[in-house]
């Protein structure tokens, strides 16, 4: 971002990088721009996304790109849903997550890691258990994915 200087102290704002809320903290930089607290959600900043453009990281902005192209299910695509998911349940799944969480070209695994859900729901999801799948299509259906595409909400 510019030169640094021989002997000079750095510092570095996981919003450039990480968007997970594993590691908060209370930062003590002592720089005048910080902002105390470090969360996952930093990211999401609309002013940090400007001081740092060209400079955050690939993963951050293709999930900034992703909120902002997801959205709820159309009527006709819920249809699609419900008519496919019989016959192949985990990739009528896909194919709608994809649509509401903004990853078009994303695979199971990822797609169900993406959604704000329990850790153990997100298991069940990933071992395909019947149980767990109907209640993610009852949940397409019913409300077609509002609850998830919230989750993906951008800025401060």
């Amino acid at each position: 971002m510019r030169s640094i200087e021989v002997g000079e102290e750095l510092t570095f704002d996981y919003a450039m990088t990480d968007g997970s809320n594993y590691d908060e903290f209370t930062c003590s930089c002592g720089t005048s721009s910080c902002r105390g607290a470090i969360t996952g959600n930093d990211w999401r900043s609309r002013s940090l996304h400007n001081r740092y453009q060209g400079f955050i990281s690939p993963y951050l902005v293709r999930r900034k790109q992703a909120a902002e192209i997801a959205r709820p299910l159309t009527k006709s695509e819920v249809e699609i849903l419900m008519n496919r998911y019989d016959s192949q349940p985990r990739e009528a799944l896909s194919s709608a997550l994809r649509i509401i969480l903004g990853r078009p070209f994303a695979h199971w695994r990822s797609l169900v890691g993406a959604l704000p859900i329990s850790p153990e729901r997100q298991s069940s999801l990933y071992r395909n258990c019947q149980d767990a799948c109907d209640l993610l299509l009852t949940e397409l259906n019913e409300l077609r994915g509002a609850p998830f595409i919230g989750s993906l909400e951008m800025w401060d």
